[in-house]
């Protein structure tokens, strides 16, 4: 009733004389209920900073018919109730504030799949601004000596790394919730790089393994083609060896479409590794047993590995992406690739227009005698490569290959449009901002880094890896490489110390792109607490100042009063003694 009612000052006489804050009353809930309900952020942080329990299964609800506003544990549990609940979020941030700041789950997430975080995005004001003020306040300094303020800091990832749940559980809510590589800008904040990093120096050896894996497969796919053009008899070992890695990387694959079929479905390095590895699968078995003519053109076989070697060489790039020091060029050539198809998209038309004329006007040329050589003479004559007097002469014959008068014009106009505006739009426009490219390309580098770890995080937190007949040191190891301490210590002067004693020295490193920023970031965030501060204590002064003017104001009343009742008492004596 003193939650419902606001009274702090109620609650802490009742907490003063041994009350329970976590009570529930005959239907379950609790004042923590209550005051949430009420949208009262003093009497949320009143009872949370009093052992309130954050992780209670009832919900902060609006006046709306009881619908739940912002869960502690999870949000809501009905659709109808959910949509409703996003509504009231803009009116409760600042409870929604107090709760994550006390330790709420932001990837706790309902039965209908939607987590904290997607409601943060879709309904709290400039999301990722809340979102980073919130990580802000986890870098802060430590106070050790006044000299030493801004050179000790500690980074809290406890925001990030939920307990009872994997660690990379609240990243892989934001991957999912942002709705473009505007909103995934939050990857680069530096708290979230830093927690990143610390993940990959643990789960990189898993990666090494797989990257060595692949360099195997792709060295020996490309042995295996040029020995089976040559028609080696030599190679039925190298043939196994590709057999035995192509199982490897489809069991890898089949690991990834099974954990996150809707993830792993939609993403390019997926489709191209299966097609990759099932044609290498397929050409390996097809070698045991069946013979293939390298001389003909009909050799399925050779058309097979061709594609294989093509794709695999492409994932090899792909898969460099993920290295934290040149990973985003290798993304950045996609980013580059998209906005020149882009280009294409939209002037390939021209291109086609020009193949097709070509096609009339060079009809005695070999190289234009149908649509697709002439397709693909045009777009090698926009490169530059004219072959102007090949392509303007006579045949053997002596007549003309070519129509005298508008082969020339057209052929003119085709390098004027073609070969020096459209190439020269097209690679404007793909790299039009060099920043602005570098950048999507660090924040994409940063997502396939997060995604690869909380697939591996994933891969190594299944049942299978902690059944009975693992031996107990190998489940300790990975449990040793799958999670960070969620605390750490960072001097300007030195590496992190972690304040766990179990962390290896290989570990123990930040790269200083890293640090400085934290560091700014601390001192910032130090910075803005001391006004806090300040500001509280001239709050706290002006409220004693306004307190004790009252009291003086009351004090001053009373006193008049009393001399008002003393002159009215004395003139009625006065009157009834002049009276006889």
């Amino acid at each position: 009733m003193a939650a419902w009612q606001e009274r702090v000052d109620l609650l802490e006489r009742l907490y003063e004389k041994g009350a329970d804050v976590n009570v529930v009353d005959k239907i379950g809930r609790s004042a923590l209920y209550y005051a949430a309900h009420n949208g009262n952020p003093d009497v949320v942080r009143w009872i949370l900073e009093r052992g309130g329990f954050v992780d209670t299964q009832v919900g902060v609800y609006t006046c709306t018919n009881d619908v739940p506003c912002l869960t502690l544990n999870f949000v809501g549990r009905k659709v109808r109730q959910i949509n409703k609940f996003l509504e009231s979020l803009t009116i409760y941030w600042p409870c929604v504030r107090i709760l994550v700041n006390h330790g709420c789950n932001l990837a706790a997430v309902t039965k209908t799949g939607v987590t904290v975080i997607d409601a943060i995005f879709a309904h709290i004001p400039r999301p990722l601004a809340f979102l980073t003020d919130i990580l802000d306040s986890c870098v802060r300094t430590v106070n050790n000596s006044p000299l030493e303020k801004d050179e000790n800091i500690t980074v809290d990832f406890s925001i990030l790394a939920p307990k009872h749940q994997m660690q990379m559980a609240v990243v892989t809510a934001v991957i999912v919730a942002a709705s473009g590589i505007a909103q995934l800008a939050i990857l680069q904040h530096p708290l979230v790089e830093t927690f990143l990093r610390l993940k990959w120096a643990r789960l990189r050896i898993l990666f090494f393994v797989l990257l060595l894996v692949h360099l195997i497969f792709v060295i020996f796919l490309s042995i295996y083609a040029v020995m089976l053009v040559r028609d080696d008899p030599e190679c039925v070992a190298i043939r196994r060896i590709l057999l035995i890695s192509s199982c490897i990387l489809l069991i890898h694959n089949m690991i990834q479409v099974l954990l996150e079929p809707k993830h792993y479905l939609r993403q390019l390095e997926t489709w191209l590794s299966l097609v990759c590895a099932t044609l290498t699968l397929i050409t390996s078995v097809a070698g045991e047993f069946f013979k293939c003519d390298v001389k003909s053109r009909d050799c399925w076989v050779l058309h097979s590995i061709s594609i294989a070697i093509l794709l695999s060489w492409m994932q090899m790039m792909l898969l460099i992406g993920r290295f934290p020091m040149c990973g985003y060029y290798a993304l950045m050539f996609s980013t580059v690739l998209k906005n020149i198809l882009k280009v294409l998209l939209a002037f390939g038309y021209l291109i086609v227009g020009f193949a097709l004329s070509f096609s009339v006007l060079f009809h005695r040329n070999e190289q234009f005698s149908d649509f697709w050589m002439s397709l693909v003479r045009t777009v090698v004559m926009m490169m530059g490569e004219y072959e102007y007097e090949d392509l303007l002469s006579a045949d053997e014959k002596g007549k003309a290959a070519f129509l005298p008068i508008t082969s020339r014009i057209v052929f003119f106009i085709f390098i004027l449009l073609a070969s020096i505006v459209l190439i020269n739009l097209m690679i404007g426009l793909a790299v039009n901002d060099i920043q602005a490219l570098e950048r999507e390309g660090h924040i994409r580098r940063l997502l396939k880094q997060a995604e690869f770890v909380a697939h591996l995080e994933r891969v190594t937190s299944h049942k299978i890896f902690r059944s009975n007949w693992l031996h107990p040191r190998f489940k300790m190891l990975l449990h040793s490489r799958r999670d960070i301490p969620t605390k750490i210590m960072l001097t300007s002067r030195e590496n992190y110390f972690p304040h766990m004693s179990h962390i290896t020295d290989s570990q123990r490193v930040i790269c200083a792109d890293l640090i400085e920023p934290l560091l700014q970031l601390a001192t910032k965030t130090s910075f803005q607490n001391d006004n806090l501060t300040d500001k509280n204590i001239w709050d706290t002064k002006l409220s004693s100042m306004l307190i004790n003017l009252e009291d003086q104001i009351r004090e001053l009343k009373t006193h008049c009063y009393r001399s008002l009742v003393n002159q009215r008492a004395s003139k009625i004596c006065g009157f009834r003694i002049k009276k006889p």
